[in-house]
């Protein structure tokens, strides 16, 4: 996600159920996929709303629902609630909201989306990722950060996979 941001592309549907995982030798490599929502960027608009498609709820930040606007910070905060979903084992961070209690959540002006940390992710990372989802999309991290970030976070947890991925992107 860092290089299609950087690239002015937005995925609009980034999801787990998006995310290609194969093993290749003794790696696992993870692509995404669907880009049929994807849409580039141009520079005269910051921006790009659809209409008329089904809407991917659970993964919509408050402004692509409420304004049907779709930034990079949008896909940070879908790219959060895989996170979340990763770290759940399939779960989201609204548990068992009905769709419309999804929407007054979307809607609701307020600091940050708030939900209880899932299972397997130690707080400290739950913190940073509790950052993509603040309803100010100037305040989410850039993919960038995210990638320094959770590259941080993986090298106080397990400093030779770090490496081994460091290497596949030289």
């Amino acid at each position: 996600m860092q290089f299609l941001s950087s690239k002015q592309y937005v995925h609009r549907d980034l999801a787990t159920r998006n995310l290609l995982v194969k093993k290749c030798e003794s790696e696992w490599i993870v692509k995404i996929c669907d880009f049929g929502l994807a849409k580039e960027i141009r520079e005269a608009k910051s921006h790009y709303s659809r209409n008329g498609f089904a809407q991917p709820l659970n993964w919509m930040s408050p402004e692509a629902y409420a304004h049907k606007k779709y930034t990079s910070a949008a896909d940070v905060w879908s790219f959060g609630i895989g996170l979340y979903e990763l770290f759940s084992l399939g779960g989201t961070p609204y548990g068992n909201k009905t769709e419309q209690e999804i929407q007054k959540e979307l809607s609701t002006e307020k600091e940050k989306l708030t939900t209880k940390r899932p299972p397997y992710c130690h707080q400290e990372l739950f913190n940073f990722i509790e950052c993509f989802w603040y309803y100010d999309a100037s305040r989410r991290p850039s993919f960038e950060n995210c990638v320094n970030e959770l590259k941080s976070h993986l090298q106080r947890a397990n400093p030779q996979k770090l490496k081994r991925l460091d290497g596949i992107n030289d």
